[in-house]
This record gives structure tokens, sequence and C-alpha cells, in this order.
């Protein structure tokens, strides 16, 4: 009987100890530098945010813009993991501003356009950054 206790309590705290590494915040599948992880996933999320009209604390967006136009002036990367996360970061915001573009032609037109395709592909963006890289688009 006790043996049987206690494989059930071993069982239950390996079972919680698996839980808690898989539950961990980073999900770096790419092996990026934590710095790049962490700024790089605040940067897709507040990204997607602006893209869905939500508000983003814009002192914080501002320098993470700042250290990401640093980071890609300098093209200095620590992996080709890096260099194309920061390409598919540098694709979403040329995408962001025709879509904001195309949004304010439309709005002034009265006519729907290709807003709706340019969107989609963003969103495909920031689901290939979420396989590649484990980085969440959403909060």
């Amino acid at each position: 009987m006790i043996r049987k206790r206690r494989n059930i309590v071993f069982t239950i705290l390996l079972l919680l100890m698996i839980s808690a590494c898989s539950n961990s915040a980073s999900t770096n599948k790419a092996n990026l530098d934590e710095e790049v992880f962490e700024r790089g996933t605040k940067l897709v999320q507040y990204s997607y945010m602006e893209i869905n009209g939500e508000d983003v604390p814009e002192d914080e967006y501002k320098e993470l813009l700042s250290w990401y136009s640093d980071k890609l002036e300098s093209g200095d990367y620590s992996s080709e993991d890096e260099e194309l996360l920061f390409s598919q970061l540098e694709l979403i915001k040329a995408k962001q501003g025709l879509y904001a573009i195309q949004k304010v032609n439309e709005k002034f037109s009265g006519e729907s356009g290709d807003s709706d395709s340019n969107r989609e592909e963003i969103e495909g963006i920031f689901k290939e950054i979420e396989n590649n890289f484990g980085i969440s688009y959403k909060n």
C-alpha cells in the first residue's frame, strides 16, 4: 500500500514538473537570444494589437521599434534564425503601412479594396513567426 502511494505521488510530481516546463514563458523554438526572443515577442504582439486597432503602450512600443531599427540597421545578427525573424518583422511593418494606406483609401473612396487580402497576408506572417519561433502574436 505504501509503495502504491509512493508511486502515485512520484507520478503526480513528475507530471507537475513536466507541465511546469511546458508552461514556461519561453517557448523559443529557434533558440534565439533571450533578449531578442523577449523583445521580439513584445514587438510582434504590439504590431498585432496595432493592426487590430487596439491600444498599444506607446512609450514601450516606441522603445521596441527603436531597438528593432538599430538591430536592423546594424545587421549584426547572432544566427540565421534571428535574421529571419527580423526579415519577417520588416515584412510585417511594410505590409502594415500598406494596409493603413489601403484602409484610408477605402474610407475616402467608399469602395472595398485589397486591404482584406493584405490583412490576411499579415496574419499569415504572424502565424509563420509563431510556428518558426514560438512567438505568440496574441496576448
